[in-house]
């Protein structure tokens, strides 16, 4: 019936009004998304004209290549879901979003080190004048985005093609003696060798497909990276507005000390990590304050199992704030409760998430939990937990009674045996 009463509406919406007002505010996977839902949107948007637009305003790709365009909207949205989101090897989130395989990680930051690369290098438009406008989930692709980047001779051969370490060190710049390379000059090189702008995209796109397979494969630390950056954003939006959040979250002041200042701006961006390598003294406050969030925020995380399993995709909160809210609320009960009935907060929150898990019913998991939802769990869980604690607290004890008794009748018995 929804279905039936929406496609009218969508059938009536003119093509114009499609790519002025309904477009631009959509990532190419909502495109692509919005491309299933009736016959006649998908015969709207799903033709070769349409994505040759889309690439040419939001990756600057040129409208004459002779490539699939629907095709290359794909791979494009690929890799720059892959590539945007943290990427910084060394940092506290790939215990989260990354595998906990040391190699997977590393295998994970270089595919999104080479797809950046790419992507960047893509934009090398020489009419362009200011960068595109900046889509939700999309990368901004500029120039002057490359012209800060330098990297090893290795690390551009092995993203771009046709360009070998011998070449890019004869021809490109040495950036400070540090035995780096501008990215600028070596696109500038390759620019050249293909003699033609179009030859010089398609180069590059098709290495870029080349790598997508294993690209795809990464998808899914994107997505925890995604989810992890939104439970950032309103833990912060919370905090800010609700102070005592911070020290209901504290699990008996064992989490490390939260950001020093609140910030006044949401300043996270996708691709912040790579300014923040090249140019330290250009970033603002807020951004830093920013990042410190997200990072906090997944260290929170380790302890509070409900949100790692929230990152990793296998729970979902029907709104992010509520199971700060939750925190808060169960933090006031646990209080008011008499110091024998309260449990180890840091044990409920390290493992209500099983106990979720645990209790949903297979048909169930996909259902989004509530903040009511949640705080009756904690409450359920905690009150196991002080059972348990309970019973090994008095667990010594009763065993020294019934060693005794074992002790005094086998006494009894060796009298009798006398």
């Amino acid at each position: 019936m929804e279905q039936d009463s929406v496609e009218p509406v969508l059938n009536s919406v003119l093509f114009d009004m499609w790519e002025a007002a309904v477009l631009p505010l959509l990532s190419l996977v909502d495109i692509f998304q919005l491309c299933g839902v009736t016959r006649n949107v998908r015969k709207l948007l799903h033709n070769e004209p349409m994505f040759r637009r889309l690439c040419q305003n939001r990756y600057q790709i040129s409208p004459n290549l002779k490539l699939s365009y629907i095709r290359l909207a794909k791979h494009l949205c690929i890799a720059t879901s892959v590539c945007i989101h943290e990427s910084n090897a060394d940092s506290g989130t790939d215990c989260v979003v990354h595998s906990d395989d040391p190699h997977d990680q590393h295998q994970v930051f270089n595919q999104k080190h080479s797809m950046f690369v790419q992507l960047c290098s893509l934009a090398k438009m020489p009419t362009t004048g200011q960068a595109q406008s900046i889509m939700r989930y999309s990368l901004p692709l500029s120039q002057p985005l490359i012209s800060i980047l330098c990297r090893s001779s290795k690390d551009i051969s092995s993203c771009l093609p046709n360009l070998s370490t011998s070449i890019i060190e004869r021809n490109c710049r040495v950036w400070e003696q540090e035995a780096k390379y501008s990215l600028a000059d070596a696109t500038n090189l390759l620019l050249e060798m293909c003699g033609s702008y179009e030859e010089y995209q398609t180069c590059i796109l098709k290495k870029l497909e080349q790598d997508i397979p294993e690209t795809a494969s990464f998808l899914k630390y994107s997505n925890r990276s995604c989810r992890q950056v939104d439970l950032a954003k309103c833990f912060e939006i919370v905090s800010r507005r609700d102070p005592e959040l911070l020290l209901s979250l504290r699990c008996e002041n064992r989490i490390p000390t939260p950001p020093q200042h609140i910030t006044t701006r949401w300043s996270y961006n996708s691709y912040d990590f790579v300014i923040l390598e090249e140019a330290d003294d250009d970033i603002s406050d807020d951004v830093i304050a920013t990042h410190n969030w997200i990072d906090f925020t997944v260290q929170l995380a380790e302890r509070h199992s409900v949100l790692k399993l929230f990152i990793k995709g296998s729970l979902r909160l029907s709104q992010l704030e509520d199971y700060f809210v939750a925190v808060m609320e169960y933090d006031k009960l646990w209080h008011s409760k008499p110091q024998s009935c309260r449990p180890s907060q840091e044990v409920l929150y390290r493992e209500l998430g099983s106990y979720l898990l645990s209790t949903t019913q297979r048909s169930q998991c996909g259902n989004e939990l509530t903040k009511a939802e949640l705080l009756n769990a904690m409450e359920r869980s905690g009150k196991m937990i002080v059972v348990c604690a309970t019973m090994w607290s008095v667990f010594p004890f009763v065993y020294a009674v019934v060693a005794m008794v074992v002790f005094f009748r086998s006494f009894l018995l060796m009298i009798d045996c006398t």
